[in-house]
């Protein structure tokens, strides 16, 4: 990247457009491929737990004794967690719903770091590079583990869904001098973590990614 080309990008990030649902329309609309090629991926991924499903140690423990698994939970401090498997608990397991959930989960996921990052880089036109990104981050071995975890993988894949905006949120308090932003990224970004450790990791990469 040339002197120039940073520094019309750092220009852009002290002006970084409003995220909205019509700017995230928007840039759906200005990357079509993008769309289609995250969508085959998703469908793939989905189609393949759906149609050979199996539970991991952690659903056997959890289908067989909840009130130790939230426990543990907590006991490591996953609060975050605990309280995703007491609303989300249902009398008889179904693998098959949260599964699909996660799927569409993914999809939005995928897109929602495309465009945050687009945000940040100035430019939500049409970009195919964003691609190759989009496909390598839905198939990441950390997502393939989690879908093996039939009835934890939503509560495992959300922190990755707030992450983009909660680095917005910060980035555009912290420019703008808006409190109420600040304490709502970082109140989000503890309960992230609060789901699942691994949500740091994410955070730390998704701050390089974007600057």
């Amino acid at each position: 990247m040339t002197s120039n080309e940073t520094t019309v990008r750092l220009l852009n990030q002290s002006v970084l457009e409003p995220i909205s649902v019509k700017g995230f329309v928007d840039f759906l609309k200005n990357n079509i491929p993008l769309v289609i090629a995250v969508s085959i991926t998703a469908v793939f991924i989905c189609g393949a737990r759906l149609i050979w499903c199996s539970l991991q140690l952690d659903d056997i423990t959890y289908s067989l004794n909840g009130t130790n698994a939230l426990k543990e939970q907590l006991a490591i401090g996953r609060f975050g967690s605990a309280l995703f498997k007491k609303i989300w608990d249902i009398p008889e397991f179904n693998p098959y719903t949260p599964v699909f959930a996660a799927g569409v989960l993914l999809w939005c996921i995928t897109l929602s770091w495309c465009y945050i990052i687009a945000v940040f880089s100035g430019n939500t036109g049409r970009d195919n590079r964003f691609i190759p990104f989009a496909l390598l981050f839905s198939t990441s071995f950390s997502f393939m583990e989690e879908f093996l975890h039939s009835s934890l993988v939503i509560e495992y894949i959300l922190p990755r869904a707030l992450c983009p905006y909660v680095i917005y949120l910060f980035y555009k308090g912290f420019l703008d001098n808006e409190k109420n932003k600040i304490v709502f990224a970082f109140l989000a970004l503890v309960f992230m973590i609060s789901v699942y450790q691994a949500a740091v990791l994410v955070f730390c990469c998704g701050v390089f990614l974007c600057f």
